[in-house]
């Protein structure tokens, strides 16, 4: 039985943002060019797949289940103002957090994209979290909509889903909407769809500081924000007309590296973007020297000890230098 494949949406997602970071559906080649592919997200509908249909008694087993625990205020009228408003703010307890990421959209109105990944170490099993608009997954749960080749409906949480078993080492996809966005969850090593259901139930808000508390170690809050970008723009040249102040004072949580690829993904694109303008003239050549410094920027470590990121960006600066590039966010997602 083939399993799923990576998708160009998570091309555009997960490009080489840490090495070794959980893909659940994705095999090792294709791990390799998604990391050297954009940042930016796209949407393209996931990719059929022949699969094995998770038997009828699991569906009532799983409606047993159903809200368990809830997270929309609109489904659950015990959550009060003390927890956090924010329906992608969940956390899994007796998991571990290993990855979070929050991407605004270039697309304007767009919800941002967020991801988690969790691991449990006993039994040993994994979990993917992403969060899409509410449109953006294809057909859920709608009246007469036909799912693609494998899916089944479920009852996940407090509405109704579709799940998709395959493999043979307990994966599953489940997609459902809620609180006003699409939820996908990829899950492996679980014993059951009855198990993997289950510990979808068990997501849940608590308040900001807890949220917070368990995310990966080195998360950098907004309060933190500023410090840190100002350091990962220490020495480098800022091309006019960017101003580092948005990525200064958003209000988003991010990883070390995420942050310096955001940053520097910004600010290597502005310079490309000059440089294509001026080509072939004088006024390209501050471009050129801002280009030739890419290697050497502080963040550069981080984003070599972590992942991919900073060797693609070395790469589109000296091949900026040598002819022009046709879309610098492809690659950089600036």
């Amino acid at each position: 039985m083939s399993e799923p494949t990576l998708t160009e949406e998570r091309l555009g997602h997960l490009m080489d943002r840490r090495v070794g970071r959980l893909e659940i559906d994705t095999p090792p080649q294709a791990v390799i060019v998604g990391r050297a592919r954009a940042r930016q997200p796209r949407r393209v509908a996931v990719s059929a797949v022949a699969a094995t249909l998770v038997v009828a008694a699991v569906l009532g087993l799983a409606l047993a289940h159903r809200g368990t625990h809830q997270v929309s205020t609109a489904d659950d009228p015990t959550i009060t103002a003390a927890l956090d408003s924010d329906v992608t703010h969940v956390v899994l307890d007796g998991w571990t957090t290993t990855y979070y990421i929050d991407q605004p959209e270039r697309s304007p109105g767009a919800p941002d994209y967020v991801e988690y990944q969790w691991t449990a170490a006993s039994p040993s099993r994994s979990l993917q979290l992403s969060f899409y608009g509410p449109d953006d997954r294809g057909p859920i749960d709608g009246t007469g909509a036909t799912l693609p080749d494998g899916y089944q409906r479920m009852a996940i949480r407090s509405t109704t889903g579709k799940l998709l078993t395959y493999g043979t080492d307990g994966r599953f996809r489940a997609d459902w909407i809620e609180g006003g966005r699409t939820w996908e969850a990829d899950g492996s090593g679980f014993a059951s769809a009855h198990d993997f259901v289950d510990t979808l139930a068990g997501l849940h808000h608590t308040d900001r500081a807890a949220w917070q508390a368990a995310l990966p170690p080195g998360t950098v809050d907004a309060s933190q924000r500023p410090a840190a970008v100002d350091a990962l723009l220490k020495g480098v040249p800022i091309p006019a007309g960017l101003d580092p102040t948005t990525e200064r004072t958003a209000n988003r949580l991010a990883s070390p590296y995420d942050l310096a690829a955001d940053v520097y993904g910004h600010v290597e694109c502005a310079w490309i973007t000059q440089l294509d303008a001026a080509r072939g003239t004088t006024a390209a050549q501050p471009a050129i020297d801002a280009l030739r410094t890419v290697p050497g920027w502080p963040g550069m470590t981080t984003l070599d000890a972590g992942g991919g990121y900073g060797q693609v960006a070395r790469d589109e600066a000296t091949q900026a230098i040598a002819r022009p590039v046709t879309d610098c966010h492809t690659a950089l997602g600036g």
